[in-house]
């Protein structure tokens, strides 16, 4: 098995190419819930050959000299909890993504010729079938996005968001859009990521939200401290709907007291439920 999986990464590094057979996969459902009643007590993964595992591990290597330090998703040494905290302190799809512009993003972002032809090949030559009690249908081609349940699909996901960061970036240096300043005014914090999640923060008036709708006008913008009316009015500019505290961000409650025990309830009482289900 050694041998074989070593021959296929020679070749694969040799000819990046993505062999027939090897790029495809099987989608089933799994269980949600522990005793399922609706279809949305089941969600959809994909079966993937371990190859990609191994591609992803590489990959992961170097992303952390690739993406900046506002996106937290799924890299080791930087922790969830930065973000969720964060949240309180100041106080969430990937099956969209174009692979064109991925490309462009790994381009831009220092990827070589060979990184991106591996890329480009897993995402547009793979295939998927449905698996159902057992048996497997025909199959088709995937044409946009990423398979659920492919280790390799949340890296260039991160990648791909790199070019918001950036751009946030050089918003937030030329003062197209202005951030929030915590503490002692020497940490400035304008968005975090986690994922395809995305938060804004930023300074509450008319003419910011303005340019962050120029910047991203896809994306939620967060703020606090504003009268309900002009919240309203604002959140209608991005197409957004408002929201109150209390809400959960990356399982934890924003809006509360993280220094009372009691705000850590809902955490505590997870991590027992999972804890008890591997008896």
């Amino acid at each position: 098995m050694g041998d074989d999986v070593l021959a296929f990464m020679q070749e694969l590094y040799y000819k990046p190419i993505i062999p027939v057979g090897c790029n495809s996969s099987f989608i089933t459902l799994i269980l949600k819930v522990d005793n399922p009643i609706m279809i949305k007590d089941y969600r959809p993964i994909s079966l993937i050959g371990a190859q990609f595992k191994i591609v992803a591990k590489r990959l992961s290597l170097v992303l952390h000299d690739v993406i900046g330090v506002e996106e937290l998703a799924i890299l080791k040494r930087r922790q969830i909890f930065d973000d969720s905290l964060m949240v309180n302190e100041i106080v969430a799809r990937m099956t969209s993504i174009s692979w064109e512009y991925l490309d462009k993003i790994m381009f831009f972002t220092g990827f070589g010729d060979k990184w991106r032809a591996w890329i480009r090949d897993m995402f547009k030559n793979a295939r998927s079938s449905i698996l159902m009690n057992g048996n497997s249908f025909d199959e088709f081609l995937l044409f946009i996005g990423f398979r659920y349940g492919d280790p390799i699909s949340h890296f260039p996901f991160i990648i791909a968001m790199e070019d918001i960061h950036v751009e946030m970036k050089d918003s937030v240096t030329n003062g197209i859009f202005r951030g929030v300043y915590l503490g002692s005014y020497d940490l400035h914090i304008s968005h975090l990521f986690y994922a395809d999640d995305v938060l804004f923060l930023g300074e509450w008036d008319e003419r910011n939200v303005h340019n962050l709708i120029r910047i991203l006008t896809s994306f939620y913008m967060v703020s606090v401290g504003v009268a309900y009316d002009a919240m309203i009015s604002l959140a209608s500019l991005v197409g957004c709907s408002s929201a109150t505290f209390l809400f959960t961000y990356l399982g934890v409650l924003v809006g509360d007291s993280m220094v009372r025990v009691k705000a850590w309830d809902l955490i505590r009482d997870r991590i027992l439920k999972r804890l008890f289900s591997w008896k």
